[in-house]
């Protein structure tokens, strides 16, 4: 069984689909999503299911072929007995979804480039993209203007030269593809934050973010017990939601910062909370808590650091990008 991005395939099926992903996407201007706008074409009566001579037909209006040993492997992992050929199941395999992660992540790229509106502009959109992430720009190899344009084209070459504004679905769709270019999806999430921008809302806390709110836990707990001890002002604060043993719940933990005027997000709360939970019980005694933040040196736990790298080399070859 061959996996693409933890599912299961069986061998044949598994090189086949790779197979058409590398070539459709090594030609110039051709995208994986062409071939459902193919299938639902060739589906006129909108079954959801093809015949073998239209499965044919649609890998040959989309430029590509299959020898027969990979062809047989594909139409026999997606027919469904007494229906046909299911091209969603097909479809579904050939384009995976993004992860959780990776959703996210190009979901806050695509609210900040469109803020509340439907639709972008393409110039506009292409103005705001950063070619930050692109190995070939950080290396000096690549100018900024020529990553530019290469968004910009693709966003073309995907929707078949239109350059109508773009909406959500087409951002998400290009970037869904963009995926296959990168090594995993940790090296996709950073390309896409760093072009945007923008973080994962859920991602664990750097080292640096770490840092900076154990510093404004401190800073507010002085400004309200000026001249007393950190340890002291901060045991003070968190006895006022801790339980009769004298402990703080984790899931009271945002809100008791948030209570002292510390702007924080609820993951970066819940990380830092479960680095002072020794005993994973999901309470800490107020007393620990303010003793821990008193004396905190920032060794913040190996799973709560993302490093900051260059974006490894892609897997598919493609002629619109080439980090």
């Amino acid at each position: 069984m061959g996996t693409l991005y933890g599912a299961d395939l069986p061998a044949v099926v598994d090189q086949a689909i790779f197979e058409l992903q590398t070539k459709a996407r090594s030609r110039h201007g051709s995208y994986l999503h062409h071939c459902r706008r193919i299938c639902s074409e060739v589906d006129q009566e909108n079954t959801g299911y093809l015949s073998r001579e239209q499965v044919d037909n649609v890998l040959s209006y989309w430029g590509t072929f299959l020898a027969k040993l990979k062809f047989e492997a594909i139409l026999k992992y997606c027919t469904v007995e007494g229906k046909g050929f299911d091209y969603n199941k097909f479809l579904n395999t050939l384009i995976p979804k993004l992860n959780p992660r990776c959703q996210r992540v190009v979901e806050a790229a695509w609210k900040l480039a469109a803020g509340d509106n439907d639709s972008v502009p393409l110039e506009d959109l292409a103005r705001k993209f950063s070619p930050m992430g692109h190995s070939g720009y950080v290396l000096g190899k690549i100018p900024g203007e020529r990553v530019q344009h290469e968004f910009f084209e693709g966003l073309i070459h995907l929707r078949l030269g239109s350059d109508e504004p773009v909406v959500q679905a087409d951002f998400i769709a290009y970037y869904t593809e963009k995926r296959l270019d990168c090594l995993n999806d940790d090296a996709f999430a950073k390309l896409v934050e760093a072009q945007w921008k923008v973080e994962d809302p859920d991602s664990e806390p750097t080292l640096r973010q770490f840092r900076e709110l154990a510093s404004k836990i401190k800073q507010k707990a002085r400004l309200k017990n000026e001249g007393v001890k950190d340890e002291v002002s901060l045991k003070a604060h968190f006895l006022q939601v801790a339980n009769e043993q004298g402990e703080v719940q984790r899931e009271h933990f945002a809100g008791l910062l948030r209570g002292m005027g510390v702007d924080v997000r609820d993951a970066d709360a819940d990380a830092l909370f479960r680095y002072f939970d020794k005993n994973k019980s999901d309470s800490v005694s107020a007393a620990d808590l303010g003793k821990y933040l008193a004396t905190f040196e920032m060794e913040a736990p190996t799973e709560a650091i993302l490093s900051k790298t260059v974006v490894p080399a892609r897997i598919l070859p493609t002629s619109t990008w080439a980090p």
